[in-house]
């Protein structure tokens, strides 16, 4: 199950929705451990991809499934591949974030695998230059 920051139930709880949190964000792919929590440091892992359509961010829509939000399946998220290497995690979160330990700081984090995962690649494995594209990604909101 995907991992929520401190910084993005605080964003939820007192500004605005997870959809308002999630669109502008970007997503990186990362090998290496995963982080124990998302407001953990990713300094130890190595950036395979980052994806930033157009440099604005990701855009995702709320809808379909009760209580999920999903990429827009009109915005292309491809990128090329910056390392190599096995996904093993991503995140999710904004352009500026440095991946240093924080608690304020909105990020989703989640496991990566090609046959169980939250988040599900046809192949994991990463090399430079390679193009990388996903073309579906669904955020499920936990019930309480």
């Amino acid at each position: 199950m995907w991992k929520a920051s401190p910084g993005l139930c605080s964003h939820v709880a007192t500004t605005g929705s997870y959809l308002s949190a999630l669109n502008g964000m970007v997503l990186r792919i990362y090998g290496g451990t995963e982080p124990a929590s998302s407001a953990g440091s990713t300094a130890s892992n190595t950036l395979l991809c980052e994806i930033n359509p157009g440099g604005t961010g990701l855009a995702f829509l709320a809808g379909g499934v009760p209580g999920s939000i999903s990429k827009d399946p009109d915005q292309v998220w491809s990128a090329n591949e910056v390392a190599s290497g096995t996904a093993t995690f991503f995140r999710l979160e904004a352009e500026g974030d440095d991946g240093t330990e924080s608690q304020s700081a909105p990020r989703i984090q989640g496991s990566v695998g090609t046959l169980s995962g939250d988040m599900i690649l046809s192949n994991a494995t990463f090399a430079v230059g390679s193009p990388r594209t996903i073309k579906h990604f669904t955020v499920v909101i936990p019930s309480i």
